[in-house]
């Protein structure tokens, strides 16, 4: 289910984000993500200006301006494992009726049967307290020039941890595939509430017509026929 999507390590994107601090207030703006297994860097802007910036790699997290723990690990744990969802390892798959269940040790996720999109992730972390991530609106993102770049990717995720939560619109994704270089896809043209395996001609039928010929390797590798 999730070998078409081991092969990528890293991912850049950008996205629209709001940070909701549990007390009423929120904070929002656009961010830039550039994203691996081990490394992370986020920029957030509002009106064009940089207002928050957050590093991570092997030797810790840094954050300019400085934010407490709860704040960091809703940004660093939640983005990594939000975005990068098939990098979980050593799991037990379960059918639960609509979804699979894929857990191991410290991780939950929810897999749609239909679409073999991602529901809901829940991920156990100290003391108790769980990182919790919600998956929505499933979209067709646009290879720049190579049909078969084309990715279905949840284009609205939710990360929640204790009063915090963020959300994120997504825009633009880049990701490098092994053996294959850097593929750039763009902010996505179409969004289904229910996508399905039959991809074999059309794409959600119901609410957009596309070009007719169309053919899937899997959800995740649509391409043109010739």
């Amino acid at each position: 289910m999730l070998q078409g999507l081991r092969g990528i390590r890293s991912m850049k994107a950008s996205f629209s984000i709001e940070f909701d601090k549990g007390d009423g207030l929120s904070l929002k703006g656009e961010g830039i993500l550039d994203l691996s297994e081990d490394t992370l860097d986020l920029q957030v802007y509002s009106m064009g200006f940089l207002v928050a910036e957050v590093t991570a790699d092997q030797s810790g997290i840094k954050s300019n301006p400085s934010a407490d723990r709860n704040k960091l690990l809703l940004l660093v744990d939640g983005l990594r494992n939000s975005l990068l969802w098939w990098t979980i390892e050593g799991y037990d798959i379960r059918d639960e009726g609509e979804y699979y269940l894929l857990k191991n040790s410290w991780k939950r996720l929810y897999i749609d049967k239909d679409t073999k999109m991602p529901l809901r992730q829940t991920i156990d972390l100290e003391e108790g307290r769980q990182l919790e991530v919600f998956y929505y609106e499933p979209s067709l993102y646009k290879g720049r020039s190579d049909r078969s770049s084309d990715m279905i990717f949840p284009s609205r995720i939710r990360i929640e941890l204790s009063r915090y939560s963020v959300n994120l619109r997504m825009k633009e994704i880049n990701v490098e595939v092994k053996g294959e270089g850097n593929l750039s896809l763009f902010e996505p043209q179409i969004y289904c509430n229910s996508l399905n395996d039959r991809l074999i001609n059309t794409l959600c039928l119901e609410e957009v017509s596309l070009e007719k010929g169309i053919i899937a390797y899997s959800i995740y590798q649509p391409r043109y026929a010739h």
